[in-house]
């Protein structure tokens, strides 16, 4: 059996990073983006990621990685703990995966006193 890409499934925040990373043969994906308005209804949030996990895995034969924090859902991991061959990235949110994840953000910021922006955040028309 020829090798397949995994897919990533990956708030849509993060899209321009994850693309590039595409194309500089960096991460070698089949990229799934949900969108990030997702994040301010967790019923929403849950249903469109149980939809693309299901989807991703519909033929069991690829991996399917979930590129979401621990609190960008509150059951992050027992949403998709429930699926085979799906793994979670380790990290907190958005701006702990670009900052390496495994609770970097936590370190960086115990208190939680800043606000981070990413390029996913600014709306295109502030370009």
């Amino acid at each position: 059996m020829d090798y397949q890409k995994p897919y990533l499934i990956c708030c849509s925040i993060l899209k321009k990073e994850v693309e590039k990373l595409i194309e500089d043969s960096q991460l070698p994906v089949e990229p799934y983006f949900l969108d990030a308005g997702l994040h301010v209804d967790y019923d929403e949030l849950e249903e469109a990621l149980t939809k693309a996990i299901q989807e991703c895995s519909k033929d069991g034969s690829r991996q399917v990685i979930v590129a979401y924090g621990d609190w960008c859902h509150p059951q992050a991991k027992e949403i998709i703990g429930k699926h085979d061959n799906v793994v979670k990235i380790d990290a907190l949110n958005c701006i702990d995966c670009l900052l390496g994840g495994h609770g970097k953000l936590s370190e960086i910021d115990p208190d939680n006193e800043y606000f981070y922006l990413s390029p996913g955040w600014m709306p295109s028309e502030l370009k």
